[in-house]
C-alpha cells in the first residue's frame, strides 16, 4: 500500500522545531483572556503628555479603593485625578533642592446611584449629568497587555484583559 502525504511524525517534530525555534508561538498559547463590560466612560488606561498623566480610581460602596474587581457591578464610585507638576509653586525636597510642586486634583467622577444609573460630577465644568447605561449596545473593544491592566491581579504573565464598553448616555429631563 502506498502512502500519501508526508508522514505523521514528521508532522510532529515540524511543530515541535516551530515551538522550539519560535518560543513566542508557544506563549501565545498559554495566555489567558478575560473579559469584562465596562461602561464607555471608564478608561483603564488614558494616555499622558509630557508634563500631565490622568489615573482611574475605582472604589467600593463603602468608598474604599479596588485595585482590582471581577464585575464592574462592584464598582460604585469612578474618579480621574489629573497629575502635573506646578512650575509657579516650588517646594524644597529632602536635599534642599527647589523643585515643582506635584499636585493631583480631581477632574470627573462617577457615582453609581441605581442599577443602571450614574451620577457623572465635572469638576472642571462644575456640572453633573445624570446617566442611563445600556448594557446591550456595545460601542467598542480594547485589548490590553498585561502590563497595562488596571486590575493588579492581571498583570501577571499572559493574562490579558479585554474590555467592551457598553452605552450611557444623558438622561432626557
Amino acid at each position: 500500500m502506498i502512502q500519501r502525504g508526508v508522514p505523521r511524525v514528521a508532522v510532529l517534530v515540524l511543530i515541535a522545531l516551530f515551538f522550539i525555534l519560535h518560543p513566542q508561538a508557544m506563549q501565545a498559547q498559554n495566555r489567558i483572556y478575560k473579559t469584562y463590560l465596562v461602561p464607555e466612560f471608564f478608561h483603564p488606561k488614558i494616555p499622558n503628555s509630557a508634563d500631565t498623566s490622568y489615573m482611574v480610581k475605582c472604589y467600593d460602596k463603602a468608598d474604599s479603593a479596588l485595585d482590582y474587581w471581577t464585575d464592574f457591578d462592584e464598582v460604585h464610585y469612578v474618579s480621574v485625578f489629573k497629575n502635573y507638576k506646578d512650575s509657579v509653586h516650588l517646594f524644597k525636597d529632602d536635599d534642599g533642592k527647589r523643585k515643582p510642586l506635584p499636585v493631583s486634583l480631581i477632574v470627573n467622577r462617577y457615582d453609581k446611584v441605581s442599577k443602571n444609573k450614574w451620577l457623572h460630577i465635572d469638576y472642571l465644568r462644575h456640572t453633573y449629568t445624570d446617566l442611563l447605561e445600556d448594557k446591550t449596545v456595545i460601542l467598542r473593544s480594547d485589548t490590553l497587555s498585561p502590563s497595562q491592566a488596571y486590575n493588579k491581579k492581571d498583570s501577571a504573565i499572559n493574562t490579558y484583559s479585554i474590555y467592551r464598553y457598553y452605552k450611557v448616555a444623558p438622561v432626557s429631563k
